[in-house]
């Protein structure tokens, strides 16, 4: 396996990132590299803005995440919290070198923008703020950098995902990743980006990766942080960005280019996933399951006439005016044959 240089995903990506500005290995901050456009299908993953006025001019910060309901944002522990930019993690998910959480960022701070656009916040897009952040109290975030920033209202109009409460991933596995972050072409992209067929390479506790990390290839970039790492077959999300990097160049998009990423198991932290839906009172989407905003199923059965002595008891309304209706033609032709007879 490639060697992970002291790398932290996206510490916190300016929103405007000049071209070759300098940033450690693996930090992540805006795109997909060798990517395509996202498509409005993938309405779930969400640009995260960090804003900070009390810096001069105010600040503001990317990173991506996923809409697991209409109200809850599944993210990166560093994308809302004040990390070491660097962090060296072996597979028992502790640190040998950095990653320490130095803070907590407010969550008013944090807002959500959704849709396949970049917003343009100079000019007043308006996302969703957040309400609360959601962590498991960790003070390092090797095999734990993960949180949920729960909304002050629900995200208008936008499609949520399902996500994997049970296991992490196989080896060979295929997913989706999908971001804001860094692309080879520039700093920002105006569309979010999507890279399909990303093998996952490798699965935690192995080396450099904890026991609820999993480890993929090239793709993501410095402001991917906290987006997802989709199966592709279901469409879950398997976890979230953590950090990455190739271990040579030091300034993105070059240290993205052949690299290595790691994410953080959303199956392994279930217990924090449950507790947000928890706060909010909805339901959890679980992969395999059903999407538990849509309305229940009718159940077949009473539509099916031979199934109405098998269940025993009365016939449903439907059976019973078929059989209504075979009797009056059967009652039909005894007439006209009577007639016929007598004629």
């Amino acid at each position: 396996m490639r060697r992970l240089l002291v790398a932290t995903a996206l510490s916190a990506a300016a929103c405007a990132v000049p071209t070759g500005a300098e940033e450690r290995i693996g930090q992540v901050s805006s795109a997909i590299v060798n990517g395509a456009d996202s498509d409005a299908a993938q309405d779930a993953v969400v640009l995260l803005v960090r804003y900070d006025p009390s810096l001069p001019g105010g600040t503001a910060t990317d990173c991506s995440g996923t809409l697991l309901s209409p109200r809850i944002v599944l993210t990166a522990r560093h994308c809302v919290s004040d990390t070491d930019p660097d962090a060296a993690c072996n597979q028992e998910g502790k640190s040998d070198g950095g990653g320490q959480v130095l803070g907590e960022f407010p969550a008013r701070s944090i807002f959500a923008f959704s849709g396949v656009t970049r917003p343009d916040i100079l000019a007043g897009a308006k996302g969703v703020r957040g309400a609360e952040i959601l962590t498991n109290g960790a003070e390092n975030i090797c095999d734990n950098d993960i949180a949920l920033v729960v909304l002050e209202s629900p995200v208008p109009n936008a499609p949520i995902a399902p996500v994997r409460l049970t296991g992490t991933a196989t080896k060979a596995e295929k997913a989706t990743i999908v971001g804001w972050g860094v692309t080879e072409r520039g700093p920002q992209p105006t569309t979010r980006q999507q890279r399909t067929d990303v093998e996952i390479e490798d699965v935690g506790p192995a080396p450099q990766l904890g026991p609820k990390e999993v480890l993929v290839g090239e793709g993501s970039c410095s402001g991917d942080s906290g987006g997802p790492l989709l199966a592709q077959e279901t469409g879950a999300v398997i976890g979230v960005l953590s950090r990455g990097g190739n271990g040579i160049d030091r300034v993105v998009p070059a240290a993205c280019l052949g690299a290595v990423n790691v994410y953080t198991s959303a199956g392994g932290h279930a217990e924090l996933i449950k507790a947000a839906f928890a706060k909010t009172g909805e339901s959890v989407w679980a992969e395999g399951e059903r999407d538990p905003r849509l309305p229940p199923e009718e159940d077949g059965d009473d539509c099916a006439v031979g199934a109405v002595g098998a269940r025993g008891g009365a016939p449903s309304a439907w059976a019973f005016g078929v059989l209504s209706v075979t009797g009056a033609v059967r009652a039909r032709r005894r007439r006209h044959r009577q007639r016929s007879s007598a004629g």
